[in-house]
């Protein structure tokens, strides 16, 4: 999906062509809601949880869902998704990963 035309509402210039639109753009504005409250708590789940009146694991379910609808950027969030639990807990009681690594 693309805009074929923007306009100024301060100066009703119009610009007409072939505009591309953001990822985020494209959530619904009940999603784009939510990702702003994200940032704006600094990524707080426990002041998500107080924002919109809901559930610690209602506000993962729902920030996964709409990571879902947002195109994968390669090399985040995979460093260790093909290593098992028990590597991972072995290597972190090891001292080789921190908790924010495992995490």
């Amino acid at each position: 999906m693309s805009v074929a035309r923007l306009v100024c509402s301060d100066c009703d210039v119009a610009m007409e062509g072939r505009f591309d639109i953001s990822p985020l753009a494209r959530l619904s504005n009940e999603d784009q809601l939510f990702v702003t409250v994200f940032l704006q708590v600094n990524g707080s789940l426990k002041a998500m949880e107080k924002v919109f009146g809901i559930s610690y694991p209602t506000v993962k379910n729902r920030l996964a869902t709409v990571s879902s609808q947002l195109p994968r950027i390669k090399g985040l969030g995979t460093e260790h998704s093909s290593k098992s639990d028990p590597e991972l807990l072995d290597k972190l009681e090891a001292g080789e990963l921190s908790v924010s690594e495992v995490l």
